[in-house]
């Protein structure tokens, strides 16, 4: 076969491979396109999924919230102290505290017992030296001692005095102990407060006696005293500690400094605490009912009726149900429920609740259901626990292995298409070398 024959065989079937790959392409780019438009709406739909998910995770956790009984029957207790000065007493109220204004005074308060050693123990004393030779005034020796009833052992030639420092301080006999090298002094001081001692008992060695505490020099604890006048009288009382319970019906009182007079202490229901539970149950109730019909709307991506596209709606269709069939209950608790919106949006009404928390507190639990098993916030939140705990939407048939093969199948496309294009490029390097060698010859 002539060199002229040759290449026009070869130009032949270059000619033939380049009309195959661009009918390969002709037929296979919409097929391309297609899978990537199908991944796209994959995309859209997962992202909707994902989103819903999170929007019924959000409301669940309102709903929570607004769940508990004591949402609506919530007490606070503030003083008339100006913001920006240091308080005297900080207030804390639970639900049952009785509304009213009571004056405090607050004319001591509770401090901790301390006894330290009568005088210097040593002029010289090593704390990390052993305690018979540490250079106590008074040589230690072995032996036990009690603190508020707690025994101790001592050992003089194996022990420091740092060391039995530390675990009297570390011990449970409620004392706090600590050595001063500067006056070279042990103090040892109560974990208690009032006017309660520290019990030191020698039993057998003399470490008390050199530490200079058989007769300590001691500060005895004081208790608090507080004056209180409220609607039902005045009282004074004295307490062992700063934290008085009940003195004012249902408030606890942390007492922080003495006073020159008397705090005003206001106890009134706590109107913010259920506002905010309704507001953030309203709004989130109103945003995951938008996501539903966003997506059953065809956007972000259009979802079809099967698979998912059928748990979304019978999620939409679910809680409309739930919300019309409580409806009347809504209403007369001041959350207003537009039936005439496929949404069904909710509106707080805060001024007609806030009234009814603060006048009819029992009436609002009983509409709304909360701490009950029966009424709208239960219900709701029945059914949103119970969808996300099986995993919420997208669980089932799912879209996914559809999705899944498009990226394989766009991949075996390009891998058939560099194929044809490496083959053209060797055929198009054989005809030029073979027109190169014509022109020799």
């Amino acid at each position: 076969m002539s060199v002229t024959q040759v290449n026009s065989l070869i130009a032949a079937q270059s000619s033939d491979a380049l009309t195959i790959a661009r009918q390969a392409v002709a037929v296979e780019t919409p097929n391309v396109r297609a899978a990537r438009e199908q991944q796209r709406l994959a995309r859209g739909r997962s992202d909707a999924l994902r989103n819903i998910n999170n929007r019924l995770a959000a409301l669940e956790r309102e709903l929570d919230e607004l769940a508990f009984e004591d949402v609506v029957s919530a007490k606070t207790a503030t003083t008339d102290i100006p913001p920006g000065r240091e308080p005297a007493v900080a207030v804390r109220t639970p639900g049952d505290a009785l509304d009213g204004q009571y004056r405090v005074w607050i004319e001591q308060l509770a401090t901790h017992t301390q006894v330290r050693s009568s005088e210097p123990i040593g002029a010289a004393v090593d704390p990390t030296a052993p305690l018979d030779r540490a250079g106590l005034t008074t040589t230690v020796t072995s032996g036990r001692f009690r603190i508020n009833g707690e025994t101790f052992a001592c050992n003089a030639a194996g022990e420091t005095l740092a060391d039995l420092v530390a675990r009297i301080h570390g011990s449970t006999a409620s004392v706090s102990a600590a050595y001063d090298e500067a006056t070279a002094t042990l103090t040892l001081t109560a974990r208690y407060s009032g006017n309660l001692p520290i019990e030191l008992e020698e039993l057998d060695g003399n470490f008390l006696a050199a530490t200079r505490l058989v007769a300590p020099a001691v500060e005895l604890g004081q208790n608090a005293r507080v004056h209180v006048a409220g609607p039902a009288g005045e009282q004074t009382v004295e307490h062992e500690d700063n934290t008085i319970v009940d003195l004012i019906p249902g408030v606890t009182l942390e007492l922080i400094r003495t006073t020159a007079g008397p705090v005003t202490v206001h106890v009134r229901r706590d109107l913010a605490r259920p506002l905010r539970a309704a507001r953030g149950f309203v709004a989130k109730f109103n945003q995951l009912m938008a996501s539903l019909h966003q997506v059953l709307a065809g956007t972000p991506a259009d979802v079809p009726t099967e698979g998912h596209g059928r748990q979304v709606r019978e999620v939409h269709e679910r809680l409309r149900q739930l919300l019309t069939s409580h409806a009347r209950r809504l209403r007369d608790a001041g959350v207003q429920v537009d039936e005439s919106e496929p949404d069904v949006p909710l509106k707080l009404a805060e001024r007609r609740f806030a009234t009814l928390v603060a006048q009819q507190p029992a009436r609002v639990q009983a509409d709304l259901g909360l701490g009950r098993a029966d009424g709208p916030v239960p219900a709701l939140r029945d059914y949103v626990h119970d969808l996300l705990a099986r995993g919420g939407l997208g669980t089932g048939a799912s879209e996914q292995p559809a999705a899944a093969s498009e990226p394989a199948r766009e991949r075996a496309l390009l891998t058939q298409f560099t194929t044809l294009r490496d083959s053209l490029q060797r055929l198009h390097s054989q005809q030029e070398l073979l027109a190169r060698l014509t022109e020799r010859r």
